[in-house]
């Protein structure tokens, strides 16, 4: 996998089974913050600010428009 930087910031976020779970905000190091799209819930952790953290090691690949994630969410 390589490194998150603010490239990746407005990137969709899918599961392995190309499930569209939400959108990069922001990325701070090695953490994504994800804001979700209507009617997904995960178990991550919610900030103040309504995004949902997500460490790199939940990544699968990064693509040019497209974060995958390993197994469902």
């Amino acid at each position: 996998m390589s490194d998150l930087t603010s490239e990746d910031e407005g990137k969709r976020v899918v599961d392995a089974s190309d499930r569209p779970l939400g959108r990069v905000e922001s990325v701070d190091g090695e953490t994504l913050y994800v804001d979700l799209e209507d009617g997904i819930e995960v178990n991550w952790g919610e900030t103040d600010d309504g995004t949902y953290a997500l460490g790199a090691d939940a990544i699968d690949s990064i693509e040019d428009e497209e974060i995958h994630l390993r197994g469902e969410h």
